[in-house]
């Protein structure tokens, strides 16, 4: 990390990589953007992108669970 931060937003518990934490929020930003928008197409697209970086991504299943029920 090359700035100085007296607080972060996550707990740090890992050495994350910052680069892959960003791409998967705009990624996440994406998926409910394009669902906003009536495109679930690429919707789905992102979805799948942030699974595969992240399985365990709160967002992206609660995000699921809202495409499963058919909302």
């Amino acid at each position: 990390m090359d700035y100085f931060a007296v607080s972060l937003p996550d707990l740090l518990i890992w050495e994350d990589s910052l680069d892959t934490k960003n791409l998967i929020h705009c990624k996440y930003m994406l998926a409910l953007g394009y669902y906003g928008m009536d495109d679930k197409v690429h919707a789905e697209r992102y979805l799948k992108e942030v699974e595969e970086l992240d399985n365990n991504h709160q967002g992206i299943q609660q995000f699921r669970s809202l495409i499963n029920s058919g909302l």
